[in-house]
């Protein structure tokens, strides 16, 4: 028999660090709109993270710092195995504790200790699956399979599932079963606040010393291998390139960006912005590049945050020709399909600094946050009414 819940408290729990989860804590603020509900949320501390500002009184987030963390002396997958272990352990003691109406959990890591809640309290469990988990880029074989076999153990446990795009939802509905379900783009939350960087309409141009003739091809995202950013850092780097590159973002990368930057004056490297200024800055900007690379299921099936920070941005996008994005293109004429092919990327880059490129001043209403905010607050209002 289940024990008594707390019928006010909703919880998410995930295994990043939730102060600097941009669309955790999106949906974190967007689900203040519930009334006589507590919105509480527990993650994993990040150590690179740690030293940051957190500028939220408003959510009760609480991190935990995970002991195993600190092996690295350990091979990868025992450390992984440790991390996992400790943290579900640890998650299912302080949620038994706090008794919640729903455990709303973010990715598979922590899915075992939401779905063991769910069967000795009987709090409402729903899966936030950012990704594809099991089928996701750097991932190793073994891994993806662990994952897949979690997500199949816990999926009767689960009440709604909640992804980035319909294909994600499909995938999962044809490999594990129909559930209750909602697509929440990672569409940009866009702030009024004035900072710095949006009341300096040339900030770009002026950091880098960029020519007002000179075009702006700008990449947004994690510096990482699979967003052939190898491949633009070689195009711009060709001598009768004379437009600019500018990346934003952290990531492994970086180190070679930066090689890449010092031997040429039109290639940048400029650290992340938080989200809800980056369309702001963004709009100094004439072309997006969005092309992923077909490295995994979840890379094929995605609907990436960062094209809709260029689409709101009014900028001209360069995407990959990928079932969503496509989809996403006939309806919205600023989005241009390419090939992740160096010489296709390569000729159509070349097109565009030869063409006048416009801004796009469209209405984006139903990849907006506040429509995303709506569907979530109404997948919310099914399961608390």
């Amino acid at each position: 028999m289940h024990q008594i819940i707390n019928e006010n408290l909703i919880i998410h729990i995930s295994h990043t660090d939730i102060r600097f989860d941009s669309r955790i804590l999106k949906e974190l603020n967007s689900l203040q709109m519930i009334k006589d509900k507590t919105i509480n949320a527990l993650g994993i501390e990040d150590r690179i993270n740690k030293n940051k500002k957190y500028n939220s009184n408003i959510i009760k987030i609480e991190t935990i710092h995970l002991k195993s963390k600190s092996l690295l002396f350990l091979p990868r997958a025992f450390l992984y195995f440790l991390n996992f272990i400790e943290a579900n352990i640890i998650f299912t003691f302080k949620i038994l504790i706090l008794k919640p109406k729903i455990i709303h959990c973010h990715d598979t890591f922590l899915l075992p200790s939401a779905a063991l809640i769910n069967l000795i309290l009987g709090s409402t469990l729903f899966y936030d699956a950012h990704e594809l988990e099991s089928n996701k880029n750097g991932q190793s074989y073994i891994l993806s399979k662990i994952t897949l076999f979690i997500e199949k153990v816990c999926w009767s446990r689960i009440s709604l599932l909640i992804s980035v795009s319909k294909s994600i939802i499909c995938w999962y509905e044809n490999h594990l079963g129909r559930k209750r379900s909602e697509v929440i783009l990672n569409s940009p939350e866009i702030s009024n606040y004035k900072n710095n960087l949006n009341n300096n309409k040339n900030y770009l141009r002026e950091k880098y010393k960029i020519p007002e003739k000179a075009k702006i091809f700008i990449y947004v995202g994690l510096l990482s291998e699979g967003r052939n950013i190898k491949t633009f850092l070689e195009i711009f780097s060709e001598r009768e390139i004379k437009d600019h590159l500018v990346i934003i973002g952290e990531g492994k990368l970086s180190k070679l960006i930066k090689r890449f930057s010092k031997k040429n004056k039109n290639i940048h490297l400029h650290k992340s912005v938080p989200h809800y200024d980056l369309v702001s800055l963004l709009k100094e900007s004439d072309v997006g590049l969005c092309l992923i690379e077909n490295v995994s299921l979840s890379d094929y099936y995605c609907l990436p945050n960062k094209l809709f920070e260029y689409m709101f941005a009014g900028l001209y996008i360069l995407a990959s020709d990928f079932p969503e994005i496509n989809l996403l293109s006939r309806e919205f004429d600023s989005i241009r399909l390419c090939k992740s092919d160096k010489e296709i990327i390569k000729s159509e880059i070349k097109n565009l600094i030869s063409q006048k490129i416009k801004k796009y001043n469209n209405e984006y209403q139903s990849l907006s946050w506040k429509y995303q905010t709506e569907k979530l607050y109404s997948a919310y209002k099914n399961f608390i009414d």
